[in-house]
C-alpha cells in the first residue's frame, strides 16, 4: 500500500506525458509480472519486492482513473467527482474484506464466488475492464467469537485453494487480497 500511495501522483504525471493508454498498459503489465513473481517468490523479502512491483502497477492504473475523471468533468464539477470517487474507493477498501468474510461465513462460498465471477464478466462486457483487486477473506477460529469457532458454512483448506485457483484462472489480471486468522504456528 505504501508504494501505491507514494507513486500515485508521479504516475498521473507520467500518464499526462506518455499518454494514459501507455501508462495503463504498462501498469497492467507490471501488476501481472508482480503477481507472477509473488507466486514464485522463494522468500519473504522477495515476496515484498514482488508486492512492491504489483503496487507500482496498481498505482499506474489507479492514477489514470483519477486523470480520466479530470478529463471528463468540468472545473465546476471536478471537486465533487473526485470526492465521490475517493469515497467509493475508500469505502470499498474499508468494508470489502469484512463484508466478504461475512458473506462467505454465512452462505455457501460457491454462490458468492459464482456471483462475483458473473459480476466481473458483466463489467468486462459492458466497460471493457474488470476489478483490479479481489478480497478473499477466510474466517478462521478467533478467541471470543462464537461464529468464528463454528461458522455455518466453513471453507476447508482444499476448497479455499480451489477458490484461489478458480479466481486466478478466471481473472488473471486481478490482484488478490487474502486475509486470514490463523494461529501463530
Amino acid at each position: 500500500q505504501l508504494v501505491l500511495v507514494m507513486t500515485l501522483l508521479p504516475m498521473a504525471a507520467v500518464g499526462e506525458r506518455w499518454g494514459y493508454r501507455t501508462v495503463y498498459i504498462a501498469g497492467l503489465g507490471l501488476f501481472v509480472v508482480g503477481g507472477v513473481l509473488c507466486y514464485f517468490a522463494p522468500s519473504f523479502p522477495l515476496l515484498l519486492v514482488a508486492r512492491g512491483i504489483q503496487a507500482l502497477g496498481a498505482s499506474a492504473i489507479t492514477a489514470i482513473t483519477t486523470a480520466l475523471i479530470r478529463g471528463i468533468f468540468s472545473d465546476a464539477h471536478l471537486g465533487k467527482a473526485l470526492a465521490a470517487h475517493s469515497v467509493v474507493v475508500s469505502t470499498a477498501n474499508a468494508f470489502a474484506p469484512a463484508l466478504g468474510g461475512l458473506i462467505v461465513s454465512l452462505f455457501d462460498w460457491r454462490f458468492e464466488s459464482l456471483a462475483m465471477l458473473q459480476h466481473i464478466r458483466e463489467l468486462e462486457r459492458a466497460y471493457g475492464v474488470g476489478p483490479h483487486t479481489i478480497s478473499m477473506p477466510r474466517l478462521e477460529p478467533a478467541s471470543g467469537a462464537d461464529m468464528a469457532s463454528e461458522p455455518p458454512q466453513p471453507v476447508s483448506d482444499i476448497d479455499f485453494r480451489k477458490i484461489v485457483a478458480i479466481l486466478r484462472l478466471a481473472v488473471p489480471y486481478t490482484g488478490m487480497i487474502m486475509s486470514t486468522r490463523e494461529t501463530a504456528n
